[in-house]
This record gives structure tokens, C-alpha cells and sequence, in this order.
């Protein structure tokens, strides 16, 4: 069998017929690979449910296929057809599936299988692939092999992503659960730090009360009953006063020369002559002066 001798899988492809009204009538596609290293070297099998039909595709063929009113590369409508027809397509060329669609037309002379881009609900026909009506074995064994195969693949590769979504989901369920917890956490300690720092605060207060009934307990008002208002910066004055006097006659020696000595309001020094003193002087001076009268008369 033809699916038997390639190296590489064979896809199977149902596409809807458009010019049917039942949504449920469809073309069969079989799609086997001639070569191992030519992408698109593949042999097209196809039925109605009734027909046979074929396509031998070359990859140096694919331009001709192309719709001449299509605005796509040669290079990326080469990657749309690898993408549609082939079971292991290039990665990068996987992208194309979301957008392409195929639709088929069955007539007398074959079957037209139109390839659409849709984009923005807009759909442009870029390329049709034209298969003959052929004497051909319709291999359905090896059709329903291959499809159970694909549906056994795509089965597990399905189960391995739920289960890879579900560890996925656990995993977020506990980072939802720590970043509450943690959201409680951070909370309690600034609930606590506020309370230290209301405590704190509420102490530091209570001090600078104390602090200040003790300081006023020391000081008398300067309008208190009893006392005029200026009296004590009179009397602070009056004993600054004093205070710069004693140091005056300090620093001149004091009263030990027989005078006083006093500042005038000019700032000039001014000698006070004690009158006792003076007369002290004068007797003394007469009594001499007798004294030496007496020793002239002698």
C-alpha cells in the first residue's frame, strides 16, 4: 500500500462541499507524501462517497495553482499548502491554519477544492487544487487506520495539556493563596506598627506635659498679684548696676588712697574728696606751722 511505503504520515482532511445545503456533505482528502525530503511531493486521493478522484502534486508545480488575481508570495502560498495538506508541517507554518479554509465543488470533470484566506470575515480565494476524476482504490482500511491514529494522537496530546493546565492551576491556586496570606501578614504589622507608634507618641506627649507643668511650677508670672508690672526688671537692673560699681572699685584699687572715685554720666572719673579728712589735713598743717613760730621766738 502507498501509505505503508513513505517514511513520512499520511494526513486524512474532510472539506465541507459548497454546493450542498447540508452543512453535513463532505469531500474525503487523502494526502500521502512521495518523497522524503519534497514537502510537497504528494499524491491527492479523494471521494464524494460514490467517485474517485486524484492529484499528483509536484513542489515545482505549486505556482501554477495559485490564483492569478491572489496577492500572497509564491513563498508563503507554498507554506499554506504545506500547512493545509502535509501531517508534520513546519512549525512556523502552523499559523496559517487560523485563517485558512477549504471548500469543495464537485462536478462532472472533478473536484475543485478552493483554498480562502479569512480575514476580518473577508474571504479571498488564493489558489484551487483541481482533481480528475481516476480509476483509483479507495484504500478506506488504511483511511480509518490513519484516522484513528490521528484521533489517538490528538486524544493524548490533549490529555497531556489538561494535565499540564490543571498543574498549571494548582500551582496558581497556591500563589493566590500565599499572596493572601501574606497580604494578612503585611496588614497585622502595620496595624502594629501603628499602635507602637501611637503608644510612643502618646508618651512622648505625657513627658513634655510633665515637663511643662514643672517649668511653670519655677517661674512667677510677671503680672502675678503682688507684684507691679516691671518691678523685677527694675530690681534685675538696680543689681546689675551694683554689681558694675564693685567692679569699678575693684579694679581701681578701692578707698585705701583716702578718696572716692565715682563715674559721671559723661563717663569721666571723678575723685570725692571725704571732708574729714580734709580737715584733718588742715589741722595738721596749722599745728605745724605754730611749731615752727615757736622755735623763731626762741
Amino acid at each position: 500500500m502507498a501509505s505503508s511505503s513513505s517514511p513520512r504520515p499520511s494526513k486524512i482532511l474532510r472539506v465541507p462541499r459548497s454546493d450542498e445545503k447540508d452543512a453535513g456533505q463532505a469531500v474525503i482528502l487523502h494526502v500521502q507524501p512521495t518523497a522524503a525530503t519534497i514537502p510537497l511531493n504528494v499524491a491527492i486521493t479523494a471521494t464524494d462517497g460514490s467517485e474517485g478522484y486524484g492529484l499528483t502534486l509536484k513542489d515545482s508545480k505549486t505556482k501554477a495553482l495559485k490564483d492569478p488575481s491572489s496577492e500572497q508570495t509564491d513563498d508563503d502560498w507554498k507554506a499554506v499548502l504545506r500547512a493545509v495538506l502535509l501531517a508534520d508541517p513546519p512549525p512556523e507554518d502552523l499559523r496559517w491554519l487560523a485563517i485558512i479554509h477549504l471548500t469543495a465543488l464537485v462536478k462532472e470533470d472533478g473536484i475543485s477544492v478552493s483554498v480562502r484566506e479569512d480575514v476580518g470575515g473577508i474571504r479571498r480565494r488564493l489558489g484551487v487544487l483541481q482533481l480528475t476524476p481516476q480509476d483509483v482504490e479507495i484504500e478506506l482500511w488504511d483511511w480509518l487506520d490513519r484516522v484513528c491514529r490521528d484521533k489517538d494522537d490528538a486524544e493524548a496530546r490533549c490529555q497531556t495539556a489538561e494535565k499540564a493546565a490543571l498543574e498549571a492551576r494548582a500551582k496558581l491556586d497556591g500563589l493566590e493563596r500565599q499572596i493572601q496570606e501574606l497580604s494578612l501578614a503585611k496588614k497585622k504589622h502595620e496595624d502594629t506598627l501603628i499602635l507602637q507608634f501611637q503608644q510612643l507618641l502618646n508618651e512622648k506627649k505625657k513627658r513634655i506635659r510633665e515637663l511643662s507643668r514643672g517649668a511653670a511650677a519655677h517661674t512667677v508670672p510677671p503680672n502675678a498679684p503682688g507684684t507691679a508690672p516691671g518691678k523685677k526688671r527694675k530690681q534685675d537692673e538696680e543689681e546689675e548696676e551694683e554689681e558694675e560699681e564693685e567692679e569699678e572699685d575693684a579694679g581701681d584699687g578701692g578707698p585705701g588712697d583716702g578718696s572716692d572715685v565715682e563715674m559721671d554720666t559723661a563717663g569721666d572719673r571723678v575723685e570725692l574728696v571725704d571732708p574729714d579728712a580734709e580737715d584733718r589735713r588742715t589741722t595738721d598743717g596749722e599745728a605745724t606751722a605754730t611749731d615752727d613760730d615757736d622755735d623763731e621766738e626762741l
